[in-house]
């Protein structure tokens, strides 16, 4: 299975992700930024 980034480059193994995921806190506006590296 190949693996694809956001722009459609194929993923080789050694590469680097970083994650980014919204976290929403409750009875807030506000939204913090989660960040995290994943290599492949």
């Amino acid at each position: 299975m190949d693996v694809k980034d956001s722009n459609g480059n194929i993923q080789s193994d050694g590469d680097s992700v970083t994650v980014i995921e919204d976290l929403n806190v409750r009875g807030s506006s506000l939204n913090i930024h989660h960040f995290f590296g994943i290599s492949l």
